[in-house]
């Protein structure tokens, strides 16, 4: 990110409204920019600005301009999934994307796991959640996934092995009340919503609460 541009940001961070300006104004300029409408479509996502529409249209820009790139496929998945459903022709763009970073693909395979849930395929929803396990161990919201999933289902067990190895994946706890060093930083937006890595000590709390229910 150019030197300029992160130390305006970095000045007025508790004014998510100038963020918003800095980011618009120099995507005016530079509207190649994807981490700038990554980080644009992040921001207004977010509360207090809850701008779902224009969220869309940012990461939508952002794939217009490099159709594979998976930061931009996989946090769009998200943001849909979260809001309405995701959609086919974004399920489709992102399975045709390939990659030998077992980390990426873990990612790809987990929100095309999300599409076939949203579908009621759960024979593939499943297939996809142990390819996402397999392809990369770390993370946790594919465990979650297939925890919850498998507890649902009857295999009590096994949901709650899941659900136990995914709280021992997570990197990072914090509180509600902890600073947010920066508010349009699409890689902690994946950390959070994503990969599940860092997660709140109430979303960690919740997990062991399930696992304690059964």
């Amino acid at each position: 990110m150019d030197s300029n541009i992160e130390v305006a940001l970095s000045k007025v961070q508790n004014d998510v409204e100038e963020m918003e300006r800095i980011l618009e104004n120099y995507l005016t300029v530079n509207p190649n920019w994807i981490e700038g409408w990554l980080r644009l479509g992040v921001l207004v996502f977010e509360p207090p600005l809850v701008d779902y529409e224009k969220s869309f249209a940012c990461l939508e820009k952002a794939i217009q301009i490099e159709p594979t790139h998976i930061n931009a496929n996989v946090i769009l998945a998200f943001m849909q999934s979260v809001t309405m459903e995701i959609q086919e022709d974004l399920f489709k763009n992102i399975k045709q994307i390939h990659t030998n970073n077992h980390e990426w693909k873990s990612m790809l395979q987990l929100v095309q796991a999300w599409y076939y849930a949203q579908e009621k395929n759960w024979v593939l929803f499943e297939k996809m959640l142990l390819h996402s396990i397999d392809s990369y161990s770390n993370h946790v919201q594919n465990y979650v996934s297939l925890g919850i999933y498998y507890i649902d289902i009857g295999r009590i067990d096994e949901g709650k092995a899941l659900l136990d190895k995914s709280i021992k994946n997570v990197k990072k706890i914090y509180s509600d009340n902890d600073s947010i060093l920066d508010r349009c930083d699409p890689e902690e937006f994946i950390n959070e919503r994503i990969k599940g890595i860092h997660k709140t000590d109430i979303l960690v709390n919740a997990i062991k609460n399930r696992i304690n229910k059964e």
